[in-house]
This record gives structure tokens, sequence and C-alpha cells, in this order.
């Protein structure tokens, strides 16, 4: 399985709106979810077209338009044409696009097939013509200086933060040999997210609550957490809403699920004064587990398989902005971490053990 592949797996069990029926947090799949997954491909089909040499649409006479490649890839296309644009610009208000989605509704949007039926084999001659002139036109923007450096500039944020992010968490583990990672998802009840309601949380007012929970957790009140990291999104579903990665020294706390729970009911009761709702991902471990990606729980620096699933957890939490990246209405921050992180001066205690090695693939 590739990188992207695992990835793919955290976005699908991440894109899930969380409501409140009768006082529990459920997950429900939306039309949100949905549209983030064809963002993805369109981003990744584009990608592909771009460094593919030949050509597509041509009639379907000759040679090059049955090899299987070329099929794949206008297969592929086609199935981009039924996305929905103006929900995409509606459900992602406060967000700005990757370059090459940018590109595909320049050119894309709008294009309907006189068949409705999106299979290439049943395209008409004329519609072919259209869709090679298209798909000629992007290629050629696509692979212009300009565009790759707007391209360059925009995922520069993306790559940035999981790289802060993973160095953050390789220096916890320099100081804790064997931590407890927690992934809690803070949001609002459904009758706060309603759209442009009078009850809608604001920016200013998930800010407030987002400072109010970092300085519970650095406190000395908190269950001793050691370092933390935050994501701000929003959705037409979920409004404003953090997902939360969490860590603690794993010598002195196990129970991972029931301290989730805990820094939940906190946000619930305390931050948010009932207008709050959390998701307590660690308790949907062993779907993650069955994949071999798991990267919450108890981690001990030597184990690699988990450490290497835990970097998917941070891409989780940072590769998004690949695909679509939000600017908060204010300016300010959707992603932070904990301060620096510094060692222990002491080298008392037992030797680390060596990391595992994994067998190869």
């Amino acid at each position: 399985m590739k990188f992207d592949d695992e990835l793919e797996f955290y976005f699908e069990h991440g894109l899930c709106m969380y409501a409140d029926v009768n006082g529990e947090t459920v997950e429900q799949y939306t039309d949100q979810a949905l549209l983030a997954s064809d963002i993805r491909s369109i981003v990744d089909v584009m990608a592909r077209l771009k460094a593919f040499q030949k050509g597509l649409f041509l009639p379907r006479t000759t040679a090059m338009s049955k090899q299987k490649k070329v099929r794949a890839l206008e297969q592929d296309c086609l199935s981009l044409l039924k996305v929905d644009f103006g929900m995409i610009k509606e459900v992602y208000p406060y967000h700005e696009f990757n370059p090459l989605l940018r590109v595909f509704m320049k050119y894309f949007a709008g294009v309907e097939l006189r068949s409705n039926v999106y299979k290439v084999e049943l395209v008409l001659a004329d519609e072919l013509s259209l869709l090679h002139d298209l798909t000629e036109k992007v290629k050629q923007e696509i692979r212009g200086v300009e565009f790759q450096d707007t391209l360059k500039s925009f995922c520069r944020s993306a790559n940035k933060n999981y790289k802060s992010l993973v160095e953050y968490i390789d220096a916890l583990f320099v100081c804790y040999a064997r931590m407890l990672v927690i992934r809690v998802d803070f949001t609002y009840r459904s009758q706060y997210c309603v759209p442009r309601g009078e009850t809608t949380i604001s920016h200013a007012e998930a800010r407030m609550h987002r400072i109010a929970l970092l300085k519970y957790l650095r406190s000395s009140k908190s269950l001793g957490v050691v370092g933390y990291a935050w994501k701000l999104e929003y959705g037409l579903d979920k409004s404003y809403h953090y997902h939360c990665l969490l860590f603690l020294n794993g010598v002195y706390h196990r129970e991972d699920i029931v301290i989730a729970k805990l820094l939940g009911e906190y946000w619930v009761e305390t931050v948010t004064e009932g207008k709050g709702i959390y998701y307590n991902c660690n308790k949907n471990k062993a779907a993650f587990e069955k994949k071999g990606i798991l990267g919450v729980g108890m981690i001990s620096h030597h184990q690699t398989g988990l450490r290497a699933g835990l970097k998917l957890v941070a891409a989780y939490l940072t590769k998004p902005d690949y695909f679509i990246r939000m600017i908060a209405p204010d300016g300010g921050r959707c992603f932070g971490k904990g301060g620096k992180v510094f060692p222990k001066q002491t080298k008392r205690g037992r030797p680390r053990k060596q990391p595992d090695v994994l067998p190869s693939e």
C-alpha cells in the first residue's frame, strides 16, 4: 500500500460530520466528505494529465485512443465532469483551492455531455473534439513556468507544517521514551453549525474556545499533556471545528480512551458551556490497526511501525492544505503546536531499545 493510499484511508474516516443525537456524538457521512474526495481526485487527475505526453479524446479510429493508459485517464477526466463545482464553493467559503483544481474548473466547469452518460465509448465525435481541445489547453497552462511557481507556493505551507510537526514529534520522543498519543475532534452541536444562523459559532468565538482549551492543557490542572498540535477547519455541515493531536508521558498514563473522554467532556462542559461536542478518535483504533497504519495509543520510541502510523496522523492534520487551504476570516492561524521541546539533561535510567526493523515489502 502506497503512502497516498494509506493517507486516503485516514481521510475517509475523518471527513464524516459529527452530530449530536440524543446526547451522543455520532458519525454522519455527508456531501462535504464526498466533495473533499472529489477535490483530491481532481488534483490527482490533473497531476497525471500534466505528466501525460500523449493526446486524449482523439477520434476512436486512431490506435492511440485504444491504449489502456489513454482510456483510463480519459475515463477519469470524464468522471470529474459530474462534480458539482458550485457546491464546492458553497461548502468551502473560507478556503483557497489548489491551483490544479482552479485550472480544471476554469476549463471544464459547465461542460455537459448530451448523452449524459460519462463513458468514453459513448462520447460523440464533436464532444471528443471539444474535450481534446480543453485537455490540450489545460496541459499547456499547467506546464508553464508561472503556473509551476504558483503551485509550489501554494503547497509550501502544507509541506512546511507537516515537516515541523514531524520534527516536533521526534523531539518529544527524545524526551519521552514512551508516549500516549490521543486524537480528539472538538466541534459544536448541530444548532450552532447552521450557516449564517443567529446561533452560529463565529470564528472569534471558536478562537476563544481554542485559547481556553490550550490554556487548560498547559496548566497543572490538566491530565499531564506534554505536547499538542491543532488544526482549525470549516465546513458547511460542521462549521468551525478543531482536529487535535495530544501527547502524554506514557510512564504515567495508559488509558487513552478514558483520557480522551475526560478532555472531551471538559471541552463540552467548561470551555463551550454546553455548545460543544467531541469525537474520541482513539475509540476507532481497531480499523487502523487492521490496516497496519495505527498511529495513536501507547507508542514507544523504538516502535517503528507505530511511529510511521503517527506520521500519517501528522499528514492527516496538515496535508489537506495541499488540496484546500482554509483562510481564517481575521487572517489568524489555522494550525499550531506546542512550544520548543528541550531534551532532559539527565542520562539516568535503563538504556533505550533499538528501533524495530520493519519487514521488507
